[in-house]
């Protein structure tokens, strides 16, 4: 016990309730920057995933336009639409998926209808497939791949 007569230095250093007061601000304020060490760990992983996958689709147009252009024309041919996915789409069980489109394209619009997928059939193999319509002339072709469930996709154009 300290007497009347003390004339020694005060002890210096924080209340308990000082140490408390300053332990409950430094948990409210560490709340926010662990939510954004998370935030950033999460885009982290995003954008590899996003890179990946964008990596893939230009991978699987590098592989189709090493084909050479009377093979991209039967699958085209077989597909007979250009959102029907070609047989050059990866299998059912991959993940992810990259599907393969493949379709004629009417740059000059020589059927006149205003859509760059159909060309101009006189059907004169009474097929009513302008594919194998053998007075067609079709010497460019639309390629797409697109990574099944995203929209990340490519599209290119190549000529015969």
């Amino acid at each position: 016990m300290i007497g009347a007569g003390y004339k020694g230095k005060p002890e210096r250093g924080f209340t308990y309730v000082e140490m408390m007061i300053a332990t409950a601000i430094l948990a409210v304020a560490l709340i926010p920057v662990m939510q954004s060490l998370q935030i950033a760990g999460d885009a982290g992983t995003l954008a590899g995933t996003a890179i990946d996958r964008q990596l893939s689709v230009q991978s699987g147009i590098d592989s189709v336009l090493a084909e050479d252009f009377d093979t991209l024309l039967a699958a085209a041919t077989a597909a007979n639409s250009a959102g029907i996915a070609t047989s050059f789409s990866d299998p059912v069980a991959a993940e992810p998926r990259r599907l393969v489109y493949i379709s004629f394209y009417d740059a000059d619009n020589s059927d006149l209808d205003g859509d760059p997928f159909t060309i101009a059939d006189d059907d004169s193999d009474a097929d009513g497939n302008p594919y194998t319509n053998p007075n067609a002339a079709i010497t460019l072709l639309w390629v797409k791949v697109q990574i099944k469930g995203t929209r990340q996709s490519l599209q290119v154009l190549t000529r015969e």
